[in-house]
């Protein structure tokens, strides 16, 4: 069972603020007035942009004439809850909202997904490989040499995080053109698949594929993507699409969803079986030895 962090509670109430409004037939502009409050500060408290007060909740509460105990308490423990620290805020100046997004919600889910045709999924990417793709793609996005710094230490501490025992379910596809892709260097590749290899019988809830090529069926997704799912009919599944290493855009459309779950599905339907998945890990790495000079 996965824990439901600041994130999961502050979706959670924002949606249920939503409800109640809606149900009592109110716009936002008139709960603005009613509250005292400004347009923007009522929007942003019920697109979750920011946290709602004990005291701004209690008024909400009565506004929305809320008299259930049970239901006033549930309510205003996901405000408490959503008003916690989550660890990477340190971090929120490096990340996109939808990046950001993505790290908060991976901690609460019951199960990630991820295939992507080009790159080592990330929370199987070492520190050197990850290293590699920032050098590349600073010619794109210009950062500090502490700002790399911090790129690798959030990318370790969110694996350490996600892949600790007692999280959520980690189903990753990895795409025989990314164990083949050169991104660093032989040594930097051949320590990648190494590091795959140490992970690939693990029993710590990882379950990882290969997808060989070629695949009998085109899968049609071009981009990679990862899908989170949760335990409540309160949360929707969520699928981001990463455009860039560490650029991801956020899709919460239902249909879309189930698209990125479908297509999914077509790629383990083409992944190679566990040993044969493991034999070609082993004759990638041996390759990428055999090419260090």
């Amino acid at each position: 069972m996965t824990e439901n962090g600041p994130a999961i509670a502050r979706r959670r109430l924002t949606a249920a603020l939503r409800r109640l409004r809606e149900g009592r037939g109110l716009t936002l502009t008139q709960v603005a007035k009613e509250m005292e409050w400004s347009l923007s500060k009522a929007t942003r408290i019920e697109t979750g942009s920011v946290s709602v007060s004990p005291s701004d909740l209690r008024g909400l509460l009565d506004l929305y004439e809320v008299v259930d105990a049970a239901d006033r308490d549930y309510l205003r423990q996901l405000g408490r809850t959503a008003r916690e620290t989550f660890w990477g805020n340190r971090y929120r100046r490096l990340l996109t909202p939808a990046h950001y997004t993505l790290i908060s919600h991976e901690q609460s889910a019951r199960t990630i997904r991820h295939y992507g045709p080009i790159l080592i999924p990330p929370l199987l990417q070492t520190g050197a490989y990850l290293r590699a793709l920032i050098d590349h793609d600073l010619a794109v996005v210009p950062m500090t040499p502490d700002d790399h710094t911090e790129r690798v230490a959030l990318h370790q501490e969110r694996k350490e995080r996600v892949l600790t025992g007692g999280g959520p379910a980690v189903e990753l596809v990895v795409d025989e053109a990314a164990l083949r892709r050169t991104v660093g260097g032989h040594p930097v590749m051949a320590a990648q698949i190494q590091y795959i290899l140490d992970l690939y019988d693990n029993d710590c809830g990882l379950n990882i594929s290969v997808l060989p090529f070629p695949t009998e069926r085109y899968v049609g997704m071009l981009s990679a993507f990862t899908i989170l799912s949760f335990d409540s009919d309160e949360d929707p599944d969520l699928v981001f699409f990463e455009m860039r290493p560490e650029d991801v855009v956020e899709i919460r459309d239902q249909a879309v969803v189930a698209n990125a779950l479908h297509h999914f599905d077509l790629v383990i339907q083409q992944r190679l079986d566990h040993e044969a998945g493991r034999d070609l890990l082993h004759t990638v790495h041996a390759e990428h030895l055999g090419a260090i000079t």
